[in-house]
């Protein structure tokens, strides 16, 4: 079985974005199109498939194996495809066995529509998939979770995914588990975690009247309205002070694959921005998280949790507070002995 097709790579992926995009935006300039391979990942040590996309290889350059791909025809100062239909989607065998495994778990129905879900469900049926449930056996995980086939549990979360995806304001009556009442508060939306240890989803939110964001249980929100532009100066007032805590230096861990340490990483940190690389001559992996101050005292634990596996590169802050809870435990285990 090949797991990865070796012809659905970025370069596949982001042509495939740009012709897609063609039949819905039409023609872009060659400015919009270098800023669209920069935001997918694409920087100067892509020279050569930017000139072969944009037709600009010539016999002058050294590397003449990269010859023009012909894709994109230029008009003037607009690009446009040589084709004029979309790149369908073409998912590999392995690609449909993990949706079908995918749509057996409830969380699915917070994502998709039901008549999405059962299209889906009937196209996949014949599909033979080894990844069913029954073969799984899930540790560590806590016995009460989330009830994610709730109606109104999804109906809140759906309304929260709309507002983070288009950076709205949200009102919200929530009980915390206490039983203390919030209601009618006002807040920015910026992030939605799920814990995997839990298995519940949390919202990460800036409350208008407070200087320091929240993190708020889905499961406890009572009830939540997306606020439309015209709370814009409210919103502009909380995300300007929501920036002021964006930490300007990303953590930078170097990752060494034992002891599944990659996939821990990646589901530790799932929810924070992040860029990946692998070096094949020290095979090591580097992971740059970004992340908010108030997000330091939960990274360190969680780094901490990854013992030897991982190493902190930088910011020097995170690095000597790791390094100072090491040897506290050290001097703290020595005590006992």
């Amino acid at each position: 079985m090949v797991l990865f097709s070796p012809h659905k790579n970025k370069y596949f992926s982001t042509v495939s974005k740009i012709i897609n995009n063609f039949m819905i935006k039409g023609p872009v300039t060659e400015k919009s199109l270098l800023a669209f391979l920069r935001k997918n990942g694409f920087y100067e040590a892509d020279f050569e498939f930017e000139a072969s996309l944009l037709n600009k290889v010539t016999q002058s350059m050294h590397n003449i194996d990269n010859a023009n791909y012909h894709i994109l025809k230029k008009d003037k100062n607009t690009y446009k495809p040589v084709i004029e239909s979309k790149i369908p989607v073409r998912p590999t065998l392995i690609e449909k066995q993990w949706l079908k495994m995918i749509l057996q778990d409830q969380k699915s129905q917070l994502f998709l529509k039901n008549i999405t879900i059962n299209k889906l469900v009937a196209a996949l049926q014949p599909i033979p998939s080894p990844f069913e449930p029954k073969y799984w056996d899930i540790k560590n995980q806590d016995q009460y979770c989330d009830d994610f086939s709730d109606v109104v549990y999804q109906k809140n979360f759906k309304f929260l995914l709309e507002a983070v995806r288009q950076e709205k304001m949200i009102r919200y009556t929530y009980k915390d588990k206490q039983g203390k009442l919030y209601e009618n508060k006002e807040a920015y939306p910026f992030r939605i975690e799920y814990s995997l240890r839990n298995d519940r989803f949390r919202l990460s939110s800036l409350p208008v009247n407070l200087e320091r964001p929240i993190k708020m249980n889905l499961s406890r929100f009572l009830h939540i309205e997306v606020l439309e532009d015209e709370h814009s100066d409210v919103k502009n007032t909380t995300l300007k002070k929501l920036r002021e805590k964006k930490v300007k230096q990303p953590l930078v861990l170097e990752i060494d694959n034992k002891y599944n340490a990659i996939e821990r990483c990646f589901s530790l940190f799932s929810y924070y921005q992040k860029e990946a690389c692998y070096h094949p001559t020290t095979d090591k992996h580097l992971l740059k998280i970004y992340y908010y101050q108030f997000d330091e005292s939960e990274i360190i634990r969680d780094i901490l949790s990854l013992g030897s596996s991982v190493i902190v590169i930088e910011p020097e802050h995170i690095r000597n507070q790791v390094i100072r809870r090491i040897h506290l435990q050290v001097s703290l285990s020595n005590d006992c002995l």
